[in-house]
């Protein structure tokens, strides 16, 4: 299991390059008897190892308990619903390379982040990435 989890781990460096991977959930139960192997195989199975850093692979503090307590936290910061909109209404839903910009104005930093976007609408990153509930 630990050298699957090593490999999924490399592929998924391969794509998006993260410093370090968290593992949470009841995958971090099982400690280093997982955590070693994968680290192992992420290594033996990671493209273009001489070329780039290794991501750090990290037991979440919570454990177990950690998607939840996160939803729970993003739950409690959240103080009125917020919207997402394409970026170009009339367009349909916004296809690859599309992103999403936050139509709400009760959050200040989404209310600021949405201001940036619309003053700069062919930047291809967001200021903020909108949530959902």
């Amino acid at each position: 299991m630990g050298g699957w989890l090593g490999q999924g781990l490399a592929d998924l460096a391969a794509i998006l390059d993260p410093a370090c991977f968290v593992v949470g959930g009841g995958v971090s139960e099982a400690g280093d008897l997982l955590i070693d192997p994968a680290r192992a195989a992420f290594e033996r199975a990671l493209t273009g190892r001489g070329h780039r850093p290794y991501a750090e692979i990290k037991v979440a503090q919570l454990g177990q308990d950690a998607g939840i307590v996160g939803a729970a936290d993003l739950a409690r910061q959240t103080t009125a619903p917020q919207t997402t909109a394409p970026s170009s209404p009339s367009s349909g839903p916004p296809g690859p390379g599309a992103f999403m910009r936050s139509t709400s104005t009760t959050n200040p930093a989404t209310k600021a982040a949405t201001a940036q976007n619309t003053a700069n609408p062919d930047s291809d990153q967001c200021a903020a990435v909108a949530t959902t509930r």
